[in-house]
Protein backbone atom coordinates (compact mmCIF):
# COMPACT_ATOMS: atom_id res chain seq x y z
CA UNK A 1 0.00 0.00 0.00
CA UNK A 2 2.87 2.38 0.74
CA UNK A 3 4.15 2.06 -2.84
CA UNK A 4 0.72 2.93 -4.20
CA UNK A 5 0.34 5.94 -1.90
CA UNK A 6 3.86 7.24 -2.61
CA UNK A 7 3.32 6.95 -6.39
CA UNK A 8 0.02 8.81 -6.15
CA UNK A 9 1.58 11.47 -3.92
CA UNK A 10 4.44 11.94 -6.39
CA UNK A 11 2.09 12.26 -9.36
CA UNK A 12 -0.19 14.68 -7.53
CA UNK A 13 2.59 16.45 -5.55
CA UNK A 14 2.74 19.46 -7.77
CA UNK A 15 0.65 21.06 -10.42
CA UNK A 16 3.22 20.32 -13.09
CA UNK A 17 3.45 16.57 -12.36
CA UNK A 18 -0.30 16.30 -12.09
CA UNK A 19 -0.80 18.19 -15.35
CA UNK A 20 1.79 16.04 -17.16
CA UNK A 21 0.18 12.83 -15.90
CA UNK A 22 -3.28 13.96 -16.99
CA UNK A 23 -1.83 14.83 -20.39
CA UNK A 24 -0.23 11.38 -20.65
CA UNK A 25 -3.57 9.74 -19.86
CA UNK A 26 -5.28 11.86 -22.49
CA UNK A 27 -2.58 11.06 -25.08
CA UNK A 28 -2.99 7.34 -24.35
CA UNK A 29 -6.80 7.61 -24.65
CA UNK A 30 -7.21 6.28 -21.12
CA UNK A 31 -10.75 5.91 -19.83
CA UNK A 32 -9.59 7.71 -16.66
CA UNK A 33 -8.35 11.27 -16.45
CA UNK A 34 -6.48 11.10 -13.13
CA UNK A 35 -5.55 9.07 -10.05
CA UNK A 36 -7.63 9.13 -6.86
CA UNK A 37 -6.26 10.34 -3.52
CA UNK A 38 -6.53 8.09 -0.47
CA UNK A 39 -8.19 9.06 2.80
CA UNK A 40 -7.04 6.90 5.74
CA UNK A 41 -10.41 6.83 7.49
CA UNK A 42 -12.68 5.76 4.64
CA UNK A 43 -12.85 2.23 3.18
CA UNK A 44 -14.52 3.46 0.02
CA UNK A 45 -11.71 5.94 -0.55
CA UNK A 46 -9.16 3.15 -0.17
CA UNK A 47 -11.06 0.94 -2.59
CA UNK A 48 -11.43 3.69 -5.18
CA UNK A 49 -7.75 4.54 -4.90
CA UNK A 50 -6.67 0.90 -5.31
CA UNK A 51 -9.02 0.28 -8.22
CA UNK A 52 -7.89 3.38 -10.09
CA UNK A 53 -4.20 2.74 -9.40
CA UNK A 54 -4.50 -0.87 -10.56
CA UNK A 55 -6.29 0.17 -13.74
CA UNK A 56 -3.64 2.83 -14.45
CA UNK A 57 -0.62 0.82 -13.30
CA UNK A 58 0.96 0.76 -16.78
CA UNK A 59 0.49 4.51 -17.21
CA UNK A 60 1.88 5.18 -13.72
CA UNK A 61 4.87 2.97 -14.51
CA UNK A 62 5.51 4.86 -17.75
CA UNK A 63 5.14 8.25 -16.05
CA UNK A 64 7.44 7.37 -13.16
CA UNK A 65 10.09 6.11 -15.60
CA UNK A 66 9.76 9.33 -17.65
CA UNK A 67 10.39 11.29 -14.45
CA UNK A 68 13.50 9.24 -13.64
CA UNK A 69 11.82 7.62 -10.64
CA UNK A 70 11.16 4.03 -11.73
CA UNK A 71 9.12 1.94 -9.31
CA UNK A 72 10.53 -1.60 -9.23
CA UNK A 73 7.30 -3.03 -7.82
CA UNK A 74 5.47 -2.13 -11.04
CA UNK A 75 7.77 -4.61 -12.82
CA UNK A 76 7.30 -7.33 -10.18
CA UNK A 77 4.63 -9.87 -11.15
CA UNK A 78 4.20 -11.10 -7.59
CA UNK A 79 3.74 -7.56 -6.27
CA UNK A 80 1.14 -6.91 -8.98
CA UNK A 81 -0.72 -10.06 -7.88
CA UNK A 82 -0.58 -8.81 -4.29
CA UNK A 83 -1.98 -5.46 -5.46
CA UNK A 84 -4.79 -7.23 -7.34
CA UNK A 85 -5.56 -9.32 -4.26
CA UNK A 86 -5.56 -6.19 -2.09
CA UNK A 87 -8.08 -4.57 -4.43
CA UNK A 88 -10.35 -7.64 -4.31
CA UNK A 89 -10.23 -8.08 -0.54
CA UNK A 90 -10.70 -4.34 0.07
CA UNK A 91 -13.79 -4.46 -2.14
CA UNK A 92 -15.21 -7.28 -0.04
CA UNK A 93 -14.39 -5.48 3.23
CA UNK A 94 -15.99 -2.27 1.95
CA UNK A 95 -19.17 -4.15 1.09
CA UNK A 96 -19.16 -5.80 4.53
CA UNK A 97 -18.61 -2.42 6.18
CA UNK A 98 -21.68 -1.01 4.42
CA UNK A 99 -23.79 -4.03 5.43
CA UNK A 100 -22.77 -3.66 9.06
CA UNK A 101 -23.67 0.02 9.09
CA UNK A 102 -27.21 -0.62 7.92
CA UNK A 103 -29.46 1.02 10.56
CA UNK A 104 -32.07 -0.77 12.66
CA UNK A 105 -30.32 -4.13 12.74
CA UNK A 106 -30.52 -6.45 15.68
CA UNK A 107 -27.31 -7.43 17.40
CA UNK A 108 -27.97 -11.05 16.43
CA UNK A 109 -28.16 -10.02 12.75
CA UNK A 110 -24.86 -8.16 12.99
CA UNK A 111 -23.22 -11.09 14.75
CA UNK A 112 -24.52 -13.44 12.05
CA UNK A 113 -23.02 -11.23 9.33
CA UNK A 114 -19.65 -11.17 11.10
CA UNK A 115 -19.61 -14.96 11.64
CA UNK A 116 -20.63 -15.51 8.02
CA UNK A 117 -17.81 -13.25 6.86
CA UNK A 118 -15.27 -15.08 9.00
CA UNK A 119 -16.37 -18.41 7.51
CA UNK A 120 -16.19 -16.95 4.01
CA UNK A 121 -12.64 -15.71 4.61
CA UNK A 122 -11.55 -19.15 5.87
CA UNK A 123 -13.07 -20.76 2.76
CA UNK A 124 -11.37 -18.25 0.48
CA UNK A 125 -8.03 -18.91 2.16
CA UNK A 126 -8.33 -22.63 1.41
CA UNK A 127 -9.40 -21.89 -2.15
CA UNK A 128 -6.47 -19.54 -2.70
CA UNK A 129 -4.06 -22.16 -1.35
CA UNK A 130 -5.41 -24.40 -4.14
CA UNK A 131 -4.98 -21.57 -6.69
CA UNK A 132 -8.75 -21.22 -7.01
CA UNK A 133 -9.37 -17.50 -7.48
CA UNK A 134 -13.06 -17.60 -8.36
CA UNK A 135 -13.89 -14.97 -5.69
CA UNK A 136 -10.97 -12.71 -6.62
CA UNK A 137 -11.60 -11.49 -10.15
CA UNK A 138 -8.83 -8.89 -10.30
CA UNK A 139 -6.30 -11.39 -8.96
CA UNK A 140 -7.55 -14.01 -11.40
CA UNK A 141 -7.06 -11.66 -14.36
CA UNK A 142 -3.59 -10.65 -13.12
CA UNK A 143 -2.57 -14.26 -12.52
CA UNK A 144 -3.30 -15.14 -16.14
CA UNK A 145 -0.14 -13.18 -16.90
CA UNK A 146 1.97 -15.42 -14.64
CA UNK A 147 3.22 -18.96 -14.48
CA UNK A 148 1.21 -20.97 -11.94
CA UNK A 149 4.11 -21.27 -9.46
CA UNK A 150 4.22 -17.47 -8.95
CA UNK A 151 0.70 -17.08 -7.58
CA UNK A 152 -0.16 -15.62 -4.19
CA UNK A 153 0.64 -17.79 -1.18
CA UNK A 154 -1.77 -17.35 1.73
Amino acid sequence: MSTVVSCINFVKSGGFNSHQFKRLLKDLDSKHSDLVYHCEVRWLSCLNMLMRFYELRDEVKQFMEMKGKPVRELNDSKWLCDLAFMEDITKYLSELNVKLQDPNQLLSTLLSKVKSSEAKLRLWKVQLQRNNMVHFLTLERQSLLLPLKMLVKV
